[in-house]
């Protein structure tokens, strides 16, 4: 087994540090309930701007796109990611695969054993 020269080490420890580089994030949230209720989740940074129709623009710092991504997919349609065009962008290609992956009929077929009698 080779060793990783030290130029390719810290090439991956750079690239490393800049994927998880905090970020500033900007979403919309629908209902200032649901904001409050789970904001809390994954920033002890936020700031909320309430919005006239009842919902708040968040502003937060996060590092870790895909996993934000993940945690704001299960908000389903009570958020739009404003900023970073990064996250909004991941956010988009895994509302993509997931809706592919759900098209159509599935790719295998369950048999539920009959239930034998007492």
């Amino acid at each position: 087994m080779g060793s990783a020269s030290p130029r390719k080490l810290n090439d991956r420890c750079s690239a490393s540090s800049r994927a998880n580089r905090k970020m500033s994030c900007f979403m919309c949230c629908s209902t200032v309930s649901t904001t409050i209720s789970r904001i809390g989740d994954f920033s002890r940074s936020k700031q909320l701007n309430l919005q006239a129709d009842g919902g708040a623009i968040v502003r937060f710092r996060a590092s870790g796109m895909l996993e934000l991504a993940w945690h704001l997919f299960s908000w389903g349609n009570k958020i739009e990611i404003i900023s970073p065009v990064s996250l909004r962008e991941r956010m988009a290609t895994e509302l993509k695969v997931a809706l592919a992956q759900h098209e159509g009929a599935p790719r295998y077929s369950l048999v539920v054993p009959e239930k034998s009698g007492p």
